[in-house]
């Protein structure tokens, strides 16, 4: 059966169980099957960022290490990576979601510290332990599950109260969300 992406908005969550070395590792560490984060953002019309024109489409918004970039989710259909849609079990507000996203692409850095040290550190002791930043008026370098998490946040505060802290596999242990595996 084919997922019927008409149906996907902006707000929803994608997982990406990736097959590189730095995915393995970031799979081995959380102990969950996905590596990587995004949130889905459905264009409705043409835009421009930062002189690049996004025709409509579906994309998703997502930390790679050149920061917050939005990608065609056509990229993911034709990579070889295994991928999971998260559909959330509360109402979104794709307007909002969009007003959030759309001026940090391109601006937002990626969290390499984060990457490296605070997660690795938080997985190994059990999530006793986290060295990263914990301040929500002054966001860090975020990495994929944070950016999800703090997106989801700032439109539902009661959701992901430490998002600064979450990555792929809190997302994908959340009860927020119905799993639609991609076919």
């Amino acid at each position: 059966m084919k997922t019927d992406l008409s149906q996907v908005q902006t707000g929803w969550v994608l997982l990406v169980h990736g097959s590189s070395f730095l995915s393995k590792a970031i799979q081995d560490f959380e102990k969950c099957s996905y590596s990587h984060a995004a949130m889905f953002v459905r264009l409705d019309e043409g835009i421009t960022i930062n002189d690049v024109y996004y025709p409509i489409g579906l994309y998703v918004a997502e930390m790679v290490a050149k920061g917050l970039v939005l990608t065609d989710f056509d990229t993911y259909v034709k990579g070889n990576d295994t991928l999971l849609i998260c559909k959330p079990t509360y109402a979104v507000d794709g307007a909002a979601y969009l007003a959030s996203i759309i001026p940090m692409i391109g601006k937002e850095k990626y969290g390499f510290v984060n990457l490296l040290l605070c997660q690795p550190i938080k997985f190994l002791t059990g999530y006793r332990i986290w060295f990263g930043d914990t301040d929500d008026d002054n966001p860090p370098r975020l990495i994929c599950g944070e950016f999800v998490c703090e997106q989801v946040h700032k439109q539902n505060p009661a959701y992901f109260t430490e998002w600064m802290r979450l990555a792929p596999s809190d997302i994908f242990n959340s009860t927020l969300y119905i799993h639609i595996s991609f076919v």
